[in-house]
């Protein structure tokens, strides 16, 4: 976040986190992934980032997930729980919302064109279902 304060001239104190879930299906995003995949996003942000975050937005998810998290979201902190978003689509106008066009990539309506690396599919181990 220094950084981008440098690039802006301005103080950059919080951070939206992006996560597009295309190509997760049912098979992907089985109750034995999904469960573990957001215990582990859960707990990572409010362990290390709970003041940081402004925005936790899930999009493209499957259908599976977006059920599972509703569960999920009754037993997460409420605040942590109120900055989580999941959408079945791509939510241009909200993303367009909380950042700049020029910083969105183009396949989600924005006007960067950098290509992004494509993430490895989840896989829980052991002591992330924990």
């Amino acid at each position: 976040m220094r950084q981008a304060s440098l690039a802006s001239g301005r103080p950059v104190t919080k951070y939206v986190f992006v996560g597009d879930f295309q190509g997760g299906s049912g098979v992907v995003f089985h109750m034995s992934t999904v469960v573990p995949l957001l215990k582990m996003l859960t707990k990572s942000v409010e362990a290390h980032f709970p003041e940081i975050v402004d925005k936790i937005l899930i999009f493209n998810a499957p259908r599976i997930f977006a059920t599972m998290f509703q569960i999920v979201k009754a037993f997460m902190d409420p605040i942590t729980a109120a900055k989580v978003e999941v959408y079945a689509g791509v939510p241009t106008g909200r993303l367009l919302a909380l950042m700049d066009s020029s910083t969105l990539p183009v396949e989600y309506g924005g006007t960067n064109a950098i290509p992004y690396p494509l993430a490895r599919v989840f896989t829980p181990r052991s002591q992330d279902a924990k």
